[in-house]
């Protein structure tokens, strides 16, 4: 199977692009298919992390506004720590500014690549690339955010039982979190961590 983009379009231009993009698709018999059109939110790729202190068992969260959940009347997500990755940036560098935005912590280390995912794929051009990491968060700050873009976060500490009542609970909602907490578990079953 084989895909043409025949053209596209920019429909809005703005801290996000939205375009129409123009396809056709090769069918398994060789034939193509008319043009069909699919509309694609181009937004840059991301880091998010799930920071661990192993010497007390505890993890770090934020919980703050996110424009997406307030749609859903849900304004205030609880995550792991997330963020957009600047021009000319590499993940990891970006994963270490996002963690110090929003949380004050500036000492993670052990950081390992859980995996890299498309959080929407089907409408979306973002991907994630997803973190562990260690760090002291024995005096972390309750509030994070960067101030020049209007970030307002609490910053939460939860011990692995809370963490993962919460986690089976339904608490934390998006996917980097999910995936994380998942990843976390088999490794703990493991004995990996």
């Amino acid at each position: 199977m084989n895909i043409k983009e025949i053209k596209k379009e920019t429909l809005y231009k703005g801290f996000l692009t939205y375009e129409r993009h123009f396809f056709q698709q090769q069918h398994r018999d060789g034939s193509w298919t008319d043009t069909f059109s699919r509309e694609l939110l181009i937004r840059r790729n991301a880091v998010a992390v799930l920071i661990h202190d192993p010497n007390t068992d505890t993890f770090l969260f934020t919980k703050q506004f996110r424009p997406g959940a307030n749609y859903q009347n849900e304004p205030f997500i609880y995550e792991i720590v997330a963020g957009l990755i600047d021009d000319g940036e590499s993940p990891l560098n970006a994963v270490k500014r996002e963690t110090e935005e929003e949380s004050g912590v500036s000492n993670i280390r052990d950081i390992q690549l859980i995996c890299e995912h498309y959080p929407s794929c089907g409408s979306c051009t973002e991907k994630v690339y997803l973190y562990y990491a260690k760090a002291d968060l024995s005096d972390v700050n309750t509030t994070g955010g960067c101030k020049s873009e209007d970030e307002f976060i609490d910053v939460i500490l939860f011990n692995y039982e809370d963490m993962m009542k919460n986690f089976k609970d339904g608490l934390f909602k998006t996917s980097n979190s999910n995936i994380a907490l998942f990843w976390f578990e088999l490794q703990r079953k493991a004995n990996i961590l």
